[in-house]
């Protein structure tokens, strides 16, 4: 959340200021007229484990944290999509088979 609030502070610094004018109306510039002054953000610039879940429980992204420390993947995720349950995946991994109170996993997934 810091490296966001940062990012937006720089971006609000970014911003041209607008020219004073006597009795006119100045409009402010577009987007299109400023198309650098926008916040920039993507999601491989997220350094802690992060992933997507679609409305059917699969994992449709995750970035590297996410595939090696909650679901102890080596590469990427399979491309079959019938194999990527968030639960499957989620249950599997040796970090789930660790955790003592495993219907505490459930709420976390689901957040």
């Amino acid at each position: 959340m810091d490296q966001i609030a940062a990012k937006l502070a720089e971006s609000e610094e970014a911003l041209p200021s607008l020219p004073e004018a006597e009795g006119e109306r100045v409009e402010p510039p577009t987007r299109a007229q400023r198309p650098d002054a926008g916040v920039k953000l993507t999601l491989d610039q997220i350094d802690a484990p992060a992933y997507m879940v679609n409305y059917n429980f699969l994992v449709e992204w995750c970035n590297d944290a996410a595939a090696k420390e909650l679901f102890g993947l080596s590469g990427e995720l399979d491309p079959q999509i019938g194999a990527r349950s968030i639960f499957k995946l989620a249950m599997n991994s040796a970090a789930a088979r660790a955790w003592t109170d495993r219907d505490a996993l459930l709420p976390f997934l689901l957040a």
